[in-house]
């Protein structure tokens, strides 16, 4: 395994010349406008039979216990929540209808996630996994909290 991208103060790009997640505001602007985030083309059927044929509903009375043995559900994107030892643990919680900065920079969500933040079980810990804005947003968060979720945030960098 390359240990390249590994420093002794965390982890870094190996290209030096890639910069990732520290441009200004305004390039996200331009990125969108400029149709960055826009797919090439539809999938096969369109994006609702795509949504259908690879979406897997969640099943809520099963989130809603505190598991022992480990049970993991994707809730599509980056998003897992992983329930084990009698912890509900978040990974990067992406659940708006956008993925972007301020809900409106960036890639509307193509597949709906399969819940909202509201229909999350009790979430004990958040972990982020990276410092990309799909991997932690703000709307998902707020509306954690708004629930009444008071998880630990982890992340990988400080």
């Amino acid at each position: 395994m390359s240990t390249t991208h590994r420093r002794s103060n965390g982890f870094t790009n190996s290209d030096p010349e890639v910069v990732i997640g520290n441009f200004p505001w305004h390039e996200m602007v331009w990125r969108t406008l400029r149709g960055d985030f826009t797919p090439k083309s539809a999938p096969r059927g369109g994006y609702q039979k795509f949504a259908e044929e690879w979406s897997t509903k969640v099943d809520h009375s099963l989130l809603a216990l505190r598991q022992t043995k480990p049970v993991v559900t994707w809730l599509g994107h980056v998003t897992i929540l992983l329930q084990v030892a009698g912890l509900n643990i978040l990974t990067d919680p992406t659940l708006a209808k956008f993925a972007g900065p301020y809900g409106r920079f960036g890639a509307p969500r193509r597949v709906p996630a399969p819940l909202t933040a509201a229909q999350l079980p009790p979430i004990d810990v958040v972990l982020i996994s990276h410092n990309h804005y799909d991997h932690l947003c703000d709307d998902t968060i707020a509306r954690m909290i708004a629930a009444g979720q008071t998880p630990r945030f982890l992340s990988p960098w400080v």
